[in-house]
């Protein structure tokens, strides 16, 4: 069976959409087993206007992906890929890029 939900959040119009495939049920209708969903599309939230997180579907990175565990007793684990950035104003940076340009944005890859 095919399993989609979403995650809203109260403060932001963005929504993180999850499917999952083979998801498995008991005979009195609860889950068999654990579930997995995975994220179905990249989505950029921004928090105010010096910080955004990405969440990915895969990392570019590593090719790791967001999913959530869940099963009969409820949500189990969130495993987030993705990446925070933070506007130069916020957090300056020391040095440049090669051929002298200033960086204007500092980034970090998670998972």
């Amino acid at each position: 069976m095919r399993l989609n939900t979403s995650i809203i959040s109260p403060n932001d119009p963005h929504e993180l959409l999850f499917a999952g495939t083979d998801i498995r049920f008991t005979k009195n209708g609860g889950f068999a087993g654990e579930a997995n969903i995975f994220l179905l599309e990249d989505v950029a939230i921004k928090f105010g206007k010096n910080v955004s997180l990405t969440f990915f579907v895969q990392n570019p990175k590593d090719q790791s992906p967001t999913y959530a565990i869940f099963d009969c007793d409820g949500f189990k684990e969130l495993h987030v890929s993705g990446k925070l950035t933070f506007d130069k104003d916020l957090i300056p940076l020391a040095g440049c890029i090669p051929g002298g340009l200033l960086l204007s944005i500092a980034r970090c890859h998670f998972i």
